[in-house]
């Protein structure tokens, strides 16, 4: 399990700060950290191209790709400080890809009282 982990310094956070509205705003908090673990750590392993395509055509390599998804989908999660809050119910039917650009979304918008997830 350790050869799948990031340091925790690198691990991605939530915050919550408060704002005017008496709302509670959660927010990821170190994804250019989190971003860059994840990245690094998929490209030593050679697993970089699971985060932007699907599978090739070949029946071989849709077997390999879909066991790599499983390790990437795994490094993805394992490296969530507060899973649970930016998750909630993990679907590991969504590829690698669709499950890193709603991360990159998410980064980019305040969820209110809570992440819920929306996977489109």
């Amino acid at each position: 399990m350790d050869e799948i982990m990031l340091p925790d310094h690198l691990l991605l956070r939530v915050a919550e700060p408060e704002s005017k509205d008496g709302h509670r705003r959660r927010l990821l908090v170190n994804w250019p950290a989190y971003k860059f673990g994840i990245e690094t750590m998929l490209q030593a392993y050679g697993l970089e191209g699971h985060l932007t395509g699907g599978p090739s055509e070949s029946s071989a390599t849709r077997e390999q790709w879909k066991a790599e998804e499983e390790v990437c989908t795994a490094i993805i999660g394992c490296n969530v400080k507060d899973f649970a809050e930016i998750f909630g119910d993990l679907r590991p039917a969504k590829l690698v890809c669709q499950i890193w650009q709603w991360l990159s979304r998410l980064d980019k918008e305040e969820a209110p009282d809570g992440m819920d997830p929306k996977w489109k």
